[in-house]
């Protein structure tokens, strides 16, 4: 028997592999995030890393209402991994810059 999972489960995991690949490679990085704009409708995040190295990042993440249960977290994990693709820890393909 094969297991699905939804998009939304699927982004989680995929971000989730970003972030521990990052933190086994830097585990002092700084990660933040911050919701930019939501007004009910959509929502769009920004993540922030920093390494001890100096190197940052940023990723914005956007989502609307209706495509996914929740669009917030759903925004926030794409910024999260744009944030991580650009220090080079893109997994699955999620950091494409094209909202889909």
């Amino acid at each position: 028997m094969v297991e699905t999972i939804d998009a939304v489960a699927a982004d989680a995991l995929s971000v989730g592999r970003s972030v521990v690949a990052l933190r086994a490679a830097y585990p002092t990085a700084q990660i933040r995030t911050e919701q930019v704009t939501a007004d009910g409708e959509h929502a769009l995040f920004r993540c922030t890393i920093a390494l001890a190295s100096g190197a940052m990042a940023t990723g914005y993440g956007h989502e609307r209402r209706g495509t996914s249960a929740d669009f917030y977290e759903v925004a926030e994990g794409r910024a999260m991994e744009r944030a991580c693709a650009m220090l080079g820890y893109a997994i699955d393909g999620l950091a494409d810059p094209v909202d889909g």
